[in-house]
């Protein structure tokens, strides 16, 4: 996206002239015109008398090197404009603009359907823009008519995902997506279930990937209706309880200690488990850990792990590399998410205002929302990875009994469906707490006020009307009815 590249490479093409001129006119003292079209030629290897100085010399030898160069430059440029076209034809081809850095990351990831584009703009199914925000919103800007009707990926740290105005819009926070993969390929359930749904987490180190991680976690790390899970952070950053007003509401609580980490030493001690998240003098913060819990077993979230493989006993040290994992395409383009999501949707759409469930509809519904209730429904879906493994380790099949009268659907008791429905209903209203919203009863009747931001069911599952409870049941149905994926969330820990 930035032009410096380009500049340069038109400098070193205009040099061999510069030089010319400089010892024709300058030197030599010819006339100009005439020291104009010499230097011309000697693009062509077409300059044969005597050169009147050192100068002259030195551009009729590089002048034809500048030559071949902006041929090749040229050439190349054709071919890839070729390529890429090809690729937006006949595949689903990834336009990735960005620093070298992490595009070639990316790239290498993608394989055949990646496009280098470098600062062109080329045709494509889906955009990934990496650059930095001010960078990525101006390419928006400039492009908006010719990105209307393809995908676009916009790396913001800024803001959450649902912030984005349109359906074909997506707005990534690096630190989101690590942390929604973190809690999916660790597996709370396990440890969870053997401290009888009693946890406590400390996070060591503030900001915004801790945030996201207690945000996503709260959303994800839901596995009974009467677990307490604590999120205990050091090193309180005083904007996220203000940005969060109904944390309280969660049944799961969320604790600031203002202290240093040196002085809550027993509560890191007594933690079922340590992530430290702290980015700053990393190493210096990790190394005295190991010495002061001898017996602790920290995760460390860097974004290069190589300097603290060389600590002593870093052997007790799990490295989650969260930059490295947020770049990865299989979580940043999360197509099998979206496409969970607008089934969600499709099935509410169908039952409550009878819409037909076609591919047509499911997208036509989905550009039809609000940026709020999308990301709702992408809160439900990306839930599912955890209530899949959560559901394999309680003896609770997942998948459809195809050998029944009832072949393709899906049966669990009538207390195994109650249990899914009230852990869904519990991460709805997560969902709402977290994004301001709070229980209410609107003056029109109605269920919710999206202008007060009440909804009359942010209330207990055992409170709902049947009706209520349906749909929670219905949404379970609609998940479990799907196909399994491919696990995407490998287990490494």
């Amino acid at each position: 996206m930035k032009k410096t590249s380009v500049i340069t490479k038109f400098i070193l093409l205009l040099l061999p002239m510069a030089i010319g001129a400089f010892g024709f006119i300058i030197v030599a003292r010819e006339p100009v015109i005439d020291s104009l079209y010499h230097c011309l030629v000697m693009y062509a290897l077409n300059y044969g008398g005597d050169p009147p100085n050192f100068f002259v010399e030195l551009a009729r030898w590089t002048a034809p090197f500048a030559t071949a160069g902006s041929v090749i430059l040229v050439v190349s440029g054709f071919r890839q404009r070729l390529s890429a076209q090809m690729k937006y034809l006949f595949s689903d081809s990834v336009a990735v603009y960005g620093p070298e850095a992490e595009t070639s990351a990316v790239l290498s990831q993608l394989g055949k359907s990646g496009i280098a584009v470098g600062n062109q703009f080329l045709n494509a199914k889906t955009y990934l823009l990496l650059d930095s925000e001010e960078n990525n919103f101006a390419f928006f800007q400039a492009h908006r008519e010719a990105l209307a009707n393809t995908n676009v990926y916009l790396k913001c740290s800024s803001t959450h995902g649902q912030a984005a105005s349109s359906a074909n819009l997506h707005f990534f926070c690096p630190e989101e997506t690590a942390a929604r993969v973190f809690w999916k390929q660790y597996d709370l359930f396990r440890l969870s279930s053997s401290r009888g749904h009693h946890l406590r987490i400390a996070f060591l180190g503030s900001g915004s990937l801790t945030e996201e991680l207690v945000y996503w976690g709260l959303q994800n790390n839901i596995f009974s209706p009467g677990q307490k899970i604590e999120y205990h952070i050091l090193g309180h950053d005083n904007d996220f309880s203000v940005r969060y007003p109904y944390l309280e509401n969660c049944s799961d609580p969320v604790v600031f200690h203002e202290e240093s980490w040196y002085k809550k030493l027993s509560l890191l001690q007594q933690a079922d488990l340590l992530l430290i998240t702290e980015q700053n003098d990393q190493f210096r913060i990790v190394r005295e850990l190991l010495t002061l819990l001898p017996a602790s077993a920290p995760i460390v979230f860097c974004a290069d792990p190589f300097a603290l493989q060389l600590l002593d006993e870093a052997e007790r040290i799990t490295f989650f590399h969260w930059k490295q994992t947020a770049l990865d395409p299989r979580y940043l383009m999360d197509g099998v998410l979206l496409r969970r999501a607008k089934q969600i949707n499709l099935r509410y759409c169908h039952l409550y205002e009878n819409v037909p469930e076609t591919p047509e509809n499911a997208e036509s519904c989905w550009k039809d929302l609000n940026a709020f209730t999308r990301y709702s429904n992408i809160s439900s879906a990306d839930y599912q990875d955890v209530r899949r493994k959560m559901m394999a380790q309680m003896g609770i099949p997942s998948e459809p009994d195809v050998t029944s009268a009832s072949a393709g659907t899906f049966s669990p008791s009538p207390d195994q469906m109650e249990l899914l429905a009230e852990l869904e209903h519990i991460r709805w209203c997560r969902y709402h707490w977290l994004n301001q919203w709070h229980y209410g009863i609107p003056a029109d009747g109605k269920a919710k006020d999206t202008r007060l931001r009440i909804h009359r069911d942010l209330l207990p599952y055992s409170e709902l009307t049947e009706e209520e409870k349906e749909k929670d049941r219905e949404t379970i149905r609609v998940l479990l009815s799907l196909p399994e994926e491919e696990d995407r969330y490998h287990e490494p820990f």
